[in-house]
């Protein structure tokens, strides 16, 4: 399946038979120069209103065409995975990993989350940059966000790429970006240059 956003949207384009970028931009509601600059690779961040375009309208699944895990379609999505359920006792969620699995969830490892299941996910560590907090193989729980409220580890989107790290703003407003694992080395951002799409809230060791 297609590895980089622009191959995944011009699988797109293709799939529904647009017989030209114009096409698909006036039917998603996006800016034809901007379209043209996703595809040709200039533009290399998906905004998150841009992907629910693709949903609402053409019912791709939002996560595949930003990370390209999971099927390319809602409908093909929902055949294969239940994305959460809810009891009063237990949350069952949707591993992120290629291989998808569930874990169940007892709602007392959560005692200060007030929402709902629709605003949370899992995802696995896949690498050690952030041990000894989450070592490789444990399971975080993230809460949908998309601000910066307190210092702590989220979920971003930086350029093509998702990462899930330590997060603070510093005095002169720039992000410190900075890993557990001492090997790797800290970096800032400029907060335009990151979209947080969420907050972690509880890590889940694997052994």
């Amino acid at each position: 399946m297609s590895q980089t956003l622009r191959e995944r949207i011009q699988y797109v384009r293709k799939h529904f038979k647009f017989k030209s970028r114009n096409d698909m931009s006036v039917a998603l509601g996006i800016d034809a120069l901007r379209l043209q600059n996703l595809e040709n690779g200039r533009s290399k961040n998906l905004l998150i209103n841009e992907a629910l375009l693709f949903k609402t309208i053409l019912k791709v699944n939002p996560w595949w065409l930003m990370s390209g895990q999971g099927c390319m379609m809602l409908a093909e999505e929902n055949k294969i995975e239940t994305l959460y359920t809810e009891s009063e006792f237990k949350i069952k969620l949707l591993v992120v990993t290629e291989g998808k699995s569930h874990i169940s969830l007892d709602k007392l490892f959560l005692p200060d989350f007030k929402g709902t299941a629709q605003e949370l996910s899992a995802m696995r560590i896949l690498d050690d940059s952030m041990s000894p907090s989450f070592n490789e193989g444990d399971y975080v729980i993230i809460s949908a966000s998309t601000t910066i409220d307190t210092a702590g580890v989220y979920l971003f989107l930086i350029g093509e790429k998702f990462a899930l790290n330590r997060v603070a703003i510093r005095a002169d407003r720039m992000l410190e970006i900075s890993y557990d694992n001492a090997s790797y080395k800290s970096y800032c951002a400029n907060q335009n240059d990151i979209e947080i799409l969420g907050k972690v809230i509880l890590g889940i060791s694997h052994k």
